[in-house]
Parts: structure tokens; sequence; C-alpha cells
């Protein structure tokens, strides 16, 4: 994990959590704007643990063999995916309105 945090990673693409509750999403901010935003950090208010859960971890093509050997002996619920895919809630939310027929994207990164 200490090399998908170094790497830089989950400034632009989530560490993904995924159980029982809602999804949480993670991201790290890096030099001076980590300084900047310091300690603003909103509580949890669940357990996103709690359950069956999978932690889903951003990591670049030329690491994934190693990343992926080294996380699955720490833990069968850490799966790796290629920070150059398509987020999957885009995808999600795509496949959703063509099945729906409905032209209504939410932009949820807005603002970053």
């Amino acid at each position: 994990m200490a090399s998908i945090v170094t790497d830089e990673h989950p400034a632009g693409r989530a560490i993904m959590i995924e159980g029982v509750g809602a999804q949480l999403r993670v991201y790290c901010r890096y030099g001076m704007k980590a300084v900047e935003e310091g300690s603003a950090v909103n509580s949890l208010t669940w357990n996103p643990t709690a359950g069956d859960w999978t932690m889903h971890v951003p990591c670049d093509a030329d690491n994934m063999a190693w990343v992926k050997e080294s996380l699955s002996k720490t833990s069968p619920r850490i799966k790796v995916f290629d920070v150059a895919e398509a987020d999957r809630a885009e995808e999600e939310q795509q496949e959703t309105a063509a099945k729906t027929g409905s032209n209504v994207v939410v932009d949820w990164n807005f603002g970053r």
C-alpha cells in the first residue's frame, strides 16, 4: 500500500472500499495542497469494513504484477486496478443511461 500512496495515484483515482454500506472513496492530497488542507478530514458515520467488504486500489501497469502479488498475501479482500482504466462508477453510470435512454450525466468530481 505504501507504494500506491507514494506513487500518488490516489490523488486522481480513489482507493475504494465497497461493502454492506455506502461505497467509501479515499483520495490523497500531496505537496502544498496537503499542507494547506491540513487536518480537514470528514469523519465517517459508518464502518466501511463491517461485514463483507472489498478494497480496490489504483496502480500503474508497470507495477501491477508485483503489487497484486504482494497485496494478495496481505488480504484476499484487496484488489488492484489499472489507473489507466475508466472509472467503474462512470462506466456503470453510462451503462445505466444507455439502458434507460437517459442523457442525464452527473459529474460527481465537479470542482475538484
